[in-house]
């Protein structure tokens, strides 16, 4: 599954943007500049200063340009040793928080599936079992030696 993130529009009308754009290529800096807000959301939102070689490697683009890009810009933040984007921070905490919320809810939901409820289920929808799924089966009852995909069903 490929992950996605929200996002501002209009970017390049971002005044910090066309200063770098008027120094570098408007579509040099706006390219740079959201490849280096991928890398950051790769990371969990933060990235070492030091990377500044790697990432021009990665982008095929001047070292002037990242440099400017993360310490000139107004664009990032920094602590003298690691830089972030305070939007990115914001949206990876809420992206965390609909998973966790999601993951309960899902969780809760498992805990009241009837037999009925989970064969409507699994009928419409791919399921994937993990290495405990047995380990809880036989936990909740399913004795040694059936098949749990038959037990579930019975």
């Amino acid at each position: 599954m490929k992950d996605y993130f929200s996002h501002d529009y209009n970017s390049r009308n971002d005044t910090k943007l066309v200063r770098a754009g008027m120094k570098f290529g408007l579509c040099q800096a706006i390219g740079a500049y959201w490849c280096i807000v991928e890398m950051l959301y790769e990371e969990g939102g933060y990235l070492p200063l030091s990377e500044y070689e790697r990432i021009t490697f990665e982008l095929r683009c001047q070292n002037e340009l990242i440099t400017y890009l993360i310490n000139d810009s107004e664009l990032f933040e920094n602590d003298g040793e690691m830089f972030w984007s305070n939007t990115a921070i914001e949206r990876l905490k809420m992206r965390a928080e609909k998973s966790d919320k999601a993951r309960k809810s899902i969780e809760t939901r498992r805990d009241r599936m009837t037999k009925q409820e989970f064969q409507d289920y699994i009928g419409l929808n791919p399921i994937i079992l993990d290495g405990a799924t047995g380990t809880n089966l036989q936990k909740a009852g399913m004795p040694t030696g059936v098949c749990p995909e038959q037990w579930i069903l019975e």
